[in-house]
């Protein structure tokens, strides 16, 4: 996928952004949440997936869920705050980049996503 900047700064930018969770219904609690909230025009859940990090001087193996959330760039603030609050995770992964889409789908993001 290619990655670019569009238009710094309001809703006419449009992100991805990716969190992971041990369960699906984790998963799909932090993506109603952030639907009602309006921060998302939708979410998408994976998995689940191996995963393999290190984790209090340990290299643990396990299975997670991915969620996939799409959205104006003028709301991140607002979604980190909730993912933080939400999130099951001591330290939650938000990871998130700009994306190039075309107008109809950007038009719609940022419509279905204005808290």
């Amino acid at each position: 996928m290619q990655c670019i900047s569009i238009m710094k700064g309001n809703n006419n930018t449009i992100m991805l952004g990716k969190t992971t969770v041990s369960s699906k219904k984790d998963a799909e609690n932090i993506v109603r949440k952030l639907l009602e909230s309006n921060l998302i025009a939708c979410g998408e859940i994976e998995g689940p997936i191996s995963t393999i990090y290190r984790w209090n001087k340990k290299i643990v193996e396990d299975k997670e869920w991915r969620v996939t959330v799409k959205f104006p760039k003028n709301v991140d603030p607002e979604i980190q705050k909730e993912i933080t609050k939400i999130h099951p995770y001591e330290l939650p992964q938000w990871i998130n980049w700009e994306v190039e889409t075309s107008q109809d789908f950007k038009t719609w993001v940022s419509s279905k996503a204005s808290p």
